[in-house]
């Protein structure tokens, strides 16, 4: 699967003012699956939404999965270190939903902002077993 994380504005924004903690101990950032009817608009979405999110069947429950995050880390030297966001792959046992397009991840609680999203070329489907969606080898985010 192509896998590249892109950051939404406001998630950039929410997770400077601390509206939103990428942390082991966190436990409300979801990530939630799509059709491709699902247009990501990364400079304007700001929070959760579940329209053209997939129907509550087959493996999948609307508002998606809970994510597993690990401590943000330091990467780089300086002038040009920053920070890296890392997670562990988020799965869906006996899945046999289609039409994945889209996967976004957001903060469950509150106003529910939105972070990133995962557009692939293709529609995913479960086949029946394992859906994952893996987090990247060099991280999810750098901030």
């Amino acid at each position: 699967m192509t896998n590249v994380a892109y950051m939404y504005a406001y998630g950039r924004l929410h997770l400077a003012k601390n509206d939103i903690s990428w942390k082991a101990a966190t436990t409300t950032i979801y990530m939630a699956l799509y059709t491709s009817s699902k247009t990501p608009a990364q400079d304007t979405d700001e929070t959760y939404s579940a329209t053209n999110e997939l129907s509550q069947a087959n493996g999948y429950t609307t508002g998606g999965a809970q994510m597993t995050l690990y401590d943000p880390v330091i990467a780089g030297t300086a002038p040009n270190a920053y920070a890296k966001l890392y997670c562990a792959d988020t799965t869906w046992a006996t899945a046999t939903f289609t039409g994945v397009r889209t996967v976004v991840m957001y903060n469950n609680t509150g106003s529910k902002y939105v972070i990133g999203y995962i557009t692939y070329d293709a529609d995913k489907a479960g086949q029946g077993g394992n859906f994952t969606v893996p987090c990247p080898t060099l991280g999810m985010f750098d901030l």
